[in-house]
């Protein structure tokens, strides 16, 4: 039984139990934060040993992958610190340089690292690269060639960097290298092949163009004597052939500067409708032989004058519609020409045999042609797409081509527009007609060992009024220059002994200067790269062969004293006869143009043949008492004369007379003659009036 008496503690003791009573408070809370403690350092300890693991896999991941990066590096790579010792390395740097994973411990120095394979100089060179890269914290990349101490040369590419960490602080070098001596080869037979292409080339184009000089220089010697008309017909075919000889080999040659990156594009004002017109003129002709038709359609309006190189233009053109007009047999070619903002654009649509889709990348191919078995009587290079696609991309513009196999195709060719002004397209679009400069006091030596080549360029001097003088090798040109002064001369460029660059070098290191004596290069080298060769070493110019007679009269007049070149008569331009020619009733203008292959120039020229020639026909024709052969002759000649400047009624009169004398018709031909010879009268008197100046037709 509980008593409910009231217990009396004394004072003293009752403040005891009080902070007893505290004391065991503060403890059970001292106790509870302990608890709490021991559970937080056991979590703690738990996280702290899982963090532990994640490292521990880390670290055996990361070792994992730099021990599979190292042993499968296609490489030779190196990790070393800033004392340049080996620290870590490629599996295939180590085996190249001798060494096991084993033997290459940490602090292997880099001389010990190397010199199993190179020798101590080569060593050096190598240290000296890895401490370029700890000095300035560059990478740097060097090619070397080592000798090995097996004996055998090595060519090796070394690549080195900086390592630096997360603080930008440099903890070492990594060296890669990389065994380069196979590709290095590859690389000199390829540049090898490139020299003895272009060695090629050269001896090609010098083997060629010395004949070719010959032919069309002499070609160009015989049209200025009297020939009669067959004559000069038959020449003029010679010429014809050769120039389109020359052409191929110009077109090999450009390819050959278009793979150099030589070949270079020169900008200047043309007349474009004028350009249009003549390569219109080129293949109206051409085309209708073919019985095709052929279009020319501009859709907007074009600026007269413009900005590019007319040149490389007209190239392009002719190569594209050119090839439209080959591979169309039946239907038509059209030529359409617009602007495109800045663009200007050209479209060549034709009917022809078209393009299958998987062959349209191989057009492009140079001397490549698409199924030439069914194009045998197709003649062709297979350079002039390839040419022409190159020259459009140097002229940053694009070639794009659709096609559809049976039913034809559209070469689309787009280049920048930019516009000229006439003043500065004037000179181009009005030329004179070629006559020789006449320079009867100049002074010229012609240095060449080919006989025919000498004789060719005395020939075309002697029609300027010079008397060359001649020599066939170095030292008697040198001989020659010493004994007289010259005012040019033209120096061939090989020759045996003394070529023609040593003979100049020898010449300017004697005394010669280049202000006292002209030396201009003589040669059928027409590479990328000739001419500067030739200036290089000290001659002032370059004449190519096979010579023309344009740029021969332009260097005369360029490199003679002015006192030495007698005042030209007052020439009139082709252009104003050009335009007097169309009041020529008995020329049709379109057909002499598509016959001058689109050349006022080449037309003016022919004009001014059969203007020479006309009296002299004239003359023999009156005669009455025809002699078969001869007029069977004469009218031949005359045939292709008078084609050749578009007097189409009186060509197809001359035919007939030809005709009727070939098949005995002796009194047929006579009864067409007094006509045909009246109008032979009138051609003549409207020539002179459309070539001759005034001055001249009055005396």
């Amino acid at each position: 039984m509980v008593s409910d008496e009231i217990l009396f503690v004394p004072q003293p003791e009752y403040e005891q139990l009080l902070d007893i009573k505290k004391k065991s408070a503060a403890l059970k809370q001292t106790i509870r934060r302990l608890e709490q403690d021991l559970m937080f350092h056991a979590i703690t300890a738990s996280n702290l040993e899982k963090i532990r693991d994640v490292n521990e896999q880390q670290r055996e991941e990361q070792y994992l992958y730099n021990t599979l990066l190292l042993k499968n590096c296609p490489g030779i790579l190196f990790y070393l610190d800033l004392n340049l010792n080996f620290i870590l390395g490629s599996e295939m740097g180590l085996d190249y340089m001798n060494h096991t994973s084993a033997s290459a411990k940490q602090g292997m120095s880099f001389g010990g690292l190397l010199m199993g394979v190179f020798h101590n100089e080569d060593i050096e060179m190598l240290r000296s690269h890895c401490l370029y890269t700890l000095s300035n914290h560059e990478k740097s990349d060097k090619e070397y060639s080592f000798l090995r101490k097996d004996g055998g040369t090595v060519k090796m590419q070394v690549e080195t960097a900086p390592a630096m960490d997360e603080g930008n602080e440099c903890r070492g070098v990594t060296l890669v290298m990389r065994d380069i001596t196979e590709i290095s080869n590859e690389r000199e037979k390829a540049v090898n092949a490139s020299k003895a292409k272009s060695i090629f080339l050269a001896n090609m184009s010098h083997d060629i163009r010395t004949p070719m000089n010959a032919i069309i220089g002499m070609s160009e010697v015989l049209l200025n004597e009297p020939l009669n008309e067959n004559q000069k017909s038959y020449v003029n075919d010679i010429m014809t052939a050769s120039l389109s000889l020359l052409d191929l080999i110009n077109d090999i040659l450009d390819l050959s500067k278009i793979e150099e990156g030589k070949l270079n594009i020169v900008s200047v004002e043309y007349n474009l409708p004028l350009l249009i017109e003549n390569v219109n003129s080129m293949f109206r002709y051409s085309a209708n032989q073919k019985g095709i038709e052929y279009h020319t359609v501009r859709r907007t309006e074009i600026p007269e004058y413009v900005v590019g190189d007319d040149v490389r233009v007209k190239q392009i053109l002719t190569n594209i519609i050119g090839n439209a007009i080959k591979f169309t047999s039946k239907g038509s070619v059209s030529f359409e020409v617009h602007r495109d903002d800045d663009m200007l654009c050209f479209d060549v649509i034709d009917t022809g045999t078209g393009i299958h889709e998987d062959d349209i990348p191989k057009l492009f191919m140079p001397f490549y042609q698409l199924h030439e078995e069914n194009h045998r009587y197709v003649q062709g290079s297979g350079l002039g797409l390839s040419i022409t696609q190159n020259l459009v991309q140097l002229m940053k513009g694009t070639l794009n081509v659709d096609s559809v196999y049976g039913e034809g195709s559209t070469f689309r060719i787009r280049l920048p527009l930019e516009s000229g002004t006439p003043a500065a397209s004037a000179r181009k679009t009005a030329p004179k007609a070629f006559s020789f400069i006449q320079a009867p006091d100049a002074q010229v030596l012609v240095v060449d060992d080919n006989a025919v080549n000498l004789k060719v360029a005395v020939r075309l001097l002697k029609l300027c009024g010079i008397e060359a003088d001649t020599a066939t090798n170095g030292m008697a040109a040198i001989d020659k220059i010493a004994d007289k002064k010259y005012d040019i001369v033209f120096l061939d460029h090989m020759m045996p002994g003394m070529d023609g660059i040593q003979t100049t070098r020898q010449l300017r290191q004697t005394g010669y200067k280049p202000e006292d004596l002209i030396i201009i290069a003589l040669s059928a080298n027409a590479l990328s790269g000739a001419r500067q060769l030739f200036l290089d070493s000290g001659m002032q110019d370059f004449l190519v062969k096979p010579i023309d007679k344009n740029v021969l009269n332009e260097m005369l007049i360029k490199w003679l004293p002015p006192e030495k070149v007698l005042p030209q008569p007052e020439e009139m331009d082709s252009s104003e006869a050009f335009e007097k020619a169309r009041l020529i009733q008995s020329i049709d203008i379109e057909q002499a143009i598509r016959a001058a292959k689109g050349s006022h120039r080449i037309f003016y020229e022919n004009l001014a043949l059969l203007r020479q020639n006309l009296p002299m026909i004239i003359t023999a024709l009156e005669n009455q008492n025809i002699d078969v052969k001869r007029t069977i002759g004469i009218m031949r000649g005359l045939y292709r004369l008078l084609g050749s400047t578009g007097a189409v009624r009186l060509c197809d009169a001359a035919g007939k007379i030809q005709e009727k004398a070939q098949n005995g018709d002796i009194a047929g031909a006579k009864a067409l003659m007094p006509q045909f010879v009246s109008d032979l009268q009138a051609l003549n008197q409207e020539c002179i009036g459309a070539l001759v100046p005034q001055g001249e037709q009055e005396a």
